[in-house]
């Protein structure tokens, strides 16, 4: 999750990074996790994921100043996108479904498994608007096949 212009932690120089984040209120067992990410920057990021019959369901709510949020999901399957959301691929089977009811685009990135070796991979991008310091986000994932 990405707010445009305000970042998670802050940099000094090429490799010191400052003002490192917070945790709260964590809690997990084999079927669930809830936390919640603080910002120095002036953000909160609480993520619920809930492990459903067919897959998952996560809940982000953000807490802070901004238009919009962007959550992104980098994939090396190929992406195609529906109503509902987006669908990944793999050897053109559907393996995953992502229901949401947010802005979706697609576009390239990179990855690096291997020292000195990148990957052209997809980046879904999925955007909301905060409206009143708050944003709500819900992703229902469908595992198929």
């Amino acid at each position: 999750m990405k707010i445009p212009g305000i970042e998670q932690m802050n940099k000094s120089g090429a490799f010191l990074v400052t003002d490192w984040t917070k945790r709260e209120n964590i809690y997990f067992d084999s079927t669930c996790f809830r936390g919640t990410m603080v910002s120095r920057n002036g953000y909160k990021h609480t993520r619920d994921i809930q492990q459903t019959k067919t897959g998952y369901m996560i809940v982000d709510d953000v807490f802070g100043d901004g238009d919009y949020c962007d959550f992104k999901f980098r994939s090396p399957c190929d992406v195609k996108i529906d109503s509902q959301g987006f669908l990944l691929l793999d050897k053109g089977e559907p393996i995953c479904r992502v229901i949401t009811n947010g802005s979706v685009k697609v576009n390239k990135a990179y990855r690096s498994l291997y020292y000195l070796k990148k990957d052209e991979i997809n980046c879904v991008t999925v955007r909301e608007s905060i409206t009143d310091k708050k944003c709500k986000m819900k992703f229902i994932i469908e595992l198929l096949g």
